[in-house]
């Protein structure tokens, strides 16, 4: 057997593994947003994309459906799908399958923005949950430039940056533990 005939067939194998995912993500997408107080089924997920679609009238229960559940299952498929790239160009990058926001200091920075605004009630918008969420990820944010800016002093090498995340988490950790 040659070399082209195995690589078609690996490839073959992906595009059927990719297809069989994406049947089953929109499979347990119709079972997820079946589920509820409210007496539903994968089928009247389904009946109510449709009719929600030709513009017709919506009973309350396909309101449930198409104004709380659906949106929340597509908003969880659009985060999952942003953390898989996010996490692919964090190895693409640093060449390390291991790496983390944990290993690169993004996550203590975020802790610690978030620390700032629960425990002084200083963040950058308001004192509510947004200004919270907005100060963790301001500071993660700042993280991200510091390790950027260690890596471009000290050569773009994968090793370089792992390294600058590692000491940009000791020092966010540090600082969270005197918060």
């Amino acid at each position: 057997m040659s070399i082209s005939n195995l690589v078609r067939k690996r490839e073959a194998k992906r595009w059927i593994l990719l297809i069989l995912s994406f049947l089953i993500l929109i499979l347990i997408s119709f079972y997820t947003s079946s589920l509820g107080v409210t007496n539903s089924t994968m089928s009247m997920v389904l009946d109510t994309i449709i009719k929600a679609l030709n513009g017709k009238e919506l009973a309350q229960a396909e309101k449930i459906i198409f104004s709380l559940r659906l949106p929340r299952t597509l908003l969880a498929i659009l985060a999952g799908s942003g953390l898989a790239v996010a996490g692919s160009i964090m190895q693409g990058i640093t060449g390390n399958p291991m790496v983390s926001p944990f290993t690169t200091g993004i996550s203590s920075a975020a802790g610690f923005g978030a620390s700032l605004a629960i425990v002084f009630g200083f963040s950058f918008f308001s004192n509510s949950n947004m200004g919270i969420v907005s100060n963790a990820f301001l500071f993660a944010l700042f993280a991200s430039f510091l390790i950027f800016l260690l890596a471009s002093r000290f050569g773009y090498k994968s090793h370089v940056i792992v390294l600058s995340g590692i000491a940009v988490n000791y020092l966010f950790q540090a600082l969270a533990t005197t918060v």
